[in-house]
């Protein structure tokens, strides 16, 4: 039996068994293509909701260590460091752990006494 979708006059006509086997071939690339596209959405949106996950975790971190610029110096100077030591970590880029420098000055000015 002869496919009855051709209609110009150019065409060939292919038997019905080639004609779905072609779409059955097509139907598959199509499915695989999809599942690609779908992978890559899904790699980009978790890769999107890390890095947010990531910001505001070092954002919560800050505020965190913001708390330091509420003591007097006399807690300040227990701790090692000074209200400018402070202000300077603050001052980094959030990418930066603010808490991880302070114990870097602090360290670095104990042995300096």
């Amino acid at each position: 039996m002869m496919s009855t979708q051709c209609t110009t006059p150019n065409c060939l006509e292919l038997p019905e068994s080639i004609d779905a086997k072609h779409s059955s071939v097509r139907g598959v690339q199509l499915k695989a293509t999809n599942a690609n596209v779908f992978s890559l959405a899904h790699r980009w949106l978790s890769s999107a909701k890390e890095f947010v996950t990531k910001r505001y975790d070092q954002y919560m971190d800050r505020l965190a260590f913001q708390q330091l610029l509420k003591l007097d110096e006399h807690m300040l100077k227990d701790i090692g460091v000074t209200r400018a030591d402070v202000i300077y970590a603050n001052n980094l880029p959030v990418s930066v752990d603010a808490a991880k420098e302070i114990e870097c000055i602090a360290r670095r000015n104990k042995v300096c006494r």
